[in-house]
């Protein structure tokens, strides 16, 4: 089984969908933070026998595709995003 994992790639991309998310209340408070649990996520899917992809999120990227698709920056949107990028990289 793939899963795509819509990845932060450093602080100031994760302040940047933080502060604008529908969801931001959800997040965690830093990205070391969320780092750590996404971390402990990946290896709890993986020993349990699901690869996961990280598909690195760029506000510009993302913001871009949001324009486009209508989609909510919230964990619905980010994880569609995610899937979209994937398929245009796996195919």
């Amino acid at each position: 089984m793939l899963v795509t994992l819509p990845w932060y790639t450093d602080a100031d991309q994760y302040e940047r969908f933080r502060t604008t998310a529908d969801d931001r209340h959800d997040f965690f408070d830093s990205y070391e933070q969320w780092r750590l649990a996404a971390l402990t996520h990946e290896q709890r899917a993986e020993s349990r026998g699901v690869t996961l992809v990280r598909i690195r999120l760029r506000w510009d990227e993302f913001a871009a595709w949001q324009a486009a698709s209508g989609a909510r920056n919230n964990a619905a949107g980010r994880s569609e995003f995610a899937d979209w990028r994937a398929s245009q990289i796996i195919g």
